[in-house]
C-alpha cells in the first residue's frame, strides 16, 4: 500500500499551481514509499506525462500503479554526478527535454535541499515550478532561503493547516523559474 506522508492541506493548495502550469513532467527527489508520485499523477494533466523519481534505494520499494504518467525510478545519491547521469539517460529515451517541475524532498540536514536544486534545477524548463518540502524544517528552509536570495525569483509558500505530533515540519516552498 502506497502512503502518502506530505499532508492534504499542502498538496491541495500545491494541486492548482502545477495545474495552472499544465505540469505534465515531474522530477522527484525523495521518492521513499511513493505517495508523492502517485498524487503527481493524479494531477497532472496530459495522457500520457513523465515522472522521474530519484531515490538512495533505502525506502522501502512500493511503485504506485500510475494513469497517466510513464514512471521512472532513479536509484543513487542525489549529489553524485553518476545519478545526474542515469536521470539524463532516461530523458534521453523518453525523448524529453525538461521538466516542467522539480519536487526535492530528500535529504533534509545541512545543504542536501541546497545541493538537489544546484544539480538539478538546470533540468526543469523555463517557466517550470520548483518546489522544495518541509521548508518549516531549520535546514531545508535555510536552503529554501539562500535560493530564493541568489535567484530573487517569484515565488509562495504553502503552510499546512497545523503541524502534528508525528510529522513535525510541514510547509511547501515552491518557486518560480
Amino acid at each position: 500500500m502506497v502512503k502518502l506522508l506530505q499532508l492534504e492541506s499542502e498538496l491541495s493548495i500545491l494541486r492548482p499551481l502545477m495545474r495552472q502550469r499544465e505540469v505534465g513532467s515531474v522530477l522527484e527527489i525523495g521518492y521513499y514509499e511513493g505517495g508523492t508520485t502517485l498524487f503527481f499523477d493524479h494531477v497532472i494533466g496530459m495522457p500520457m506525462g513523465f515522472i522521474v523519481s530519484v531515490d538512495s534505494g533505502t525506502a522501502t520499494p512500493c511503485t504506485p500503479v500510475l494513469t497517466k504518467a510513464a514512471l521512472h525510478i532513479v536509484i543513487g545519491n542525489s549529489h553524485d554526478t553518476a545519478t545526474l547521469e542515469k536521470v539524463r539517460a532516461v530523458m534521453a529515451e523518453a525523448r524529453e527535454t525538461s521538466f516542467d517541475m522539480l519536487f526535492i524532498d530528500a535529504g533534509h540536514e545541512g545543504d542536501d535541499a541546497y545541493l538537489d536544486y544546484k544539480m538539478f534545477a538546470p533540468l526543469v524548463s523555463n517557466g517550470g515550478l520548483v518546489a522544495f518540502h518541509d521548508i518549516n524544517y531549520p535546514d531545508v528552509r535555510r536552503c529554501y532561503s539562500r535560493v530564493l536570495a541568489e535567484t530573487q525569483a517569484l515565488h509562495v509558500e504553502i503552510m499546512a493547516e497545523r503541524s502534528t505530533p508525528d510529522i513535525p515540519f510541514h510547509g511547501i516552498g515552491v518557486i518560480y523559474l
